[in-house]
């Protein structure tokens, strides 16, 4: 277990990609790639599983940038049901290399570190960590019901 504030986060962040992970897993070949009508921004699981493993690098990115660390994210994954796995952890390593040398720090010192995202947004370190996980859940949970409806 890491420590702190911050080692909390990624402890959750790796528990929620982990059970994220297990569902992925799980998913049949047949399964994974059919489309959905009924989403117009994904089309099938395959997408959200290559939308999840993008979003992870671009929040790593976004940490990257105010860290002055060198951003080199994939723009692409192959996104096939035998390797998404791989896709997913490398995804999540970027990330712990990302916040390697910050565990030490104060919840102030945390929420001291605002990081411009999306447009005009800026979250603190605290929340897009926290956004991360649940986008990770979300998804988890998106799958979890395409799954079922498949199923009946």
């Amino acid at each position: 277990m890491r420590t702190g504030l911050l080692g909390a986060l990624i402890d959750e962040y790796e528990r929620a990609l982990e059970e994220f992970i297990i569902v992925c897993t799980e998913i049949s070949e047949n399964d994974f790639f059919r489309v959905e009508k009924t989403n117009d921004r994904f089309k099938s699981i395959q997408d959200i599983i290559k939308h999840v493993c993008r979003a992870g690098f671009a929040y790593a990115d976004f940490i990257r940038e105010i860290r002055k660390m060198e951003v080199n994210s994939p723009n692409d994954f192959i996104g096939y049901p035998t390797i998404i796995k791989d896709d997913l952890r490398k995804m999540f390593d970027y990330t712990v290399d990302t916040v390697n040398g910050l565990y030490h720090l104060t919840e102030p010192e945390v929420y001291a570190m605002i990081i411009p995202v999306w447009g005009e947004d800026k979250y603190h370190l605290e929340q897009l960590l926290e956004h991360a996980i649940v986008h990770i859940l979300r998804h988890r949970r998106q799958i979890e019901k395409i799954l079922k409806n498949q199923s009946n």
